[in-house]
């Protein structure tokens, strides 16, 4: 049974991506932190490696004892108190497990980095109007180009690797969309800007089967944008879970100005209480684009990608798992 390493397994994506490697018939090491909650981790078949990037020497024992057939590289931040902090975990932390990788690791198949569609930039300027996979990279957030210097490290290793850039990713366990669920509850939903916009989503369910065909695929050196494939203009999205929900909600526009008056806002408490939040002044560089659209041709040609749910059933699930836990 080949054996697969997933990095970062505690989280959200982390831990779906366990249960999915799992399914698909793999042995399955989660790796975590010392301090890592393990709620979403309960597979009996799950097998736990901790993992300190900083000790470089025990990373090295431990790729060498288990000599892994895949590893998926999924740890990182979204949110940090310093623009230093994206960069020596999202980059250099990747530079460290692939150059430990191609030391140790003799019979390694593939090395699957999850970067994100932030690396990218929008597409407002672009003459598609879409994210593509082959675009040139204008990131406008650190976070963004933190990644774009982990997927370099991952090219530049000579590892065979597939690298995937998820959209907003939303579904049980997420704490990010779930915040517009929230709103909705309350009848109130913002919408950023003035001007109209095209966002982008990818249920978590069929991002880590996606993720999965392509670590178990002939197909390396390649690199894919992942999203549902719908646009979604302006309140969209937000109707559909006012749908599901049941919830009658309004969605007024808010100036720029004002968002971005909240995160600096945001980005002082943060300071303040030593907490970072993903809603800093930082971030208001992706929120002020209005076309996050995504351009998935690619993923469609090589692994016949279709989302497994309609967004109506998606949803559904990810509302009733709310509900259920007392999210909501």
């Amino acid at each position: 049974m080949d054996k697969i390493l997933i990095t970062g397994s505690s989280g959200f994506v982390g831990s779906w991506l366990v249960e999915e490697a799992i399914n698909a018939g793999l042995q399955t090491y989660a790796g975590i932190r010392k301090t890592s909650s393990k709620k979403y981790l309960q597979h009996p078949d799950t097998h736990f490696v901790e993992i300190n990037f900083k000790d470089k020497d025990s990373l090295q024992a431990l790729l060498q004892e288990h000599q892994f057939d895949y590893i998926i590289h999924n740890a990182g931040v979204v949110r940090a108190l310093s623009k230093d902090s994206f960069y020596e975990v999202n980059a250099g932390y990747t530079q460290t497990l692939v150059d430990l990788a191609k030391e140790t690791t003799r019979e390694l198949k593939k090395f699957v980095l999850m970067s994100s569609i932030a690396a990218c930039g929008p597409a407002d300027k672009l003459p598609t109007q879409a994210v593509t996979p082959d675009m040139e990279l204008q990131p406008v957030t650190h976070y963004g180009r933190s990644k774009v210097q982990a997927e370099s490290a991952v090219k530049d290793s000579g590892l065979d690797y597939l690298i995937f850039r998820p959209t907003a990713v939303y579904g049980p366990r997420d704490q990010d969309i779930f915040l517009l669920f929230k709103g909705i509850k309350t009848g109130v939903a913002p919408l950023i800007g003035m001007k109209e916009s095209i966002t982008s989503f990818i249920y978590v369910k069929d991002l880590v089967r996606v993720i999965l065909q392509g670590v178990k695929s002939d197909i390396d050196n390649k690199t894919y944008v992942v999203s549902d494939g719908t646009a979604y203009v302006g309140p969209d999205f937000h109707k559909a879970v006012s749908h599901v929900m049941g919830k009658k909600a309004i969605y007024p526009k808010v100036p720029i100005s004002i968002v971005t008056a909240l995160a600096g806002l945001s980005q002082l408490k943060s300071r303040i209480t030593k907490k970072a939040d993903t809603f800093d002044l930082d971030k208001m560089n992706e929120l002020k684009p209005r076309n996050w659209n995504c351009n998935i041709s690619e993923l469609k040609k090589d692994f016949n990608f279709a989302p497994q749910y309609t967004l109506n059933e998606t949803l559904k699930q990810t509302y009733q798992w709310y509900l259920d836990h007392n999210w909501l």
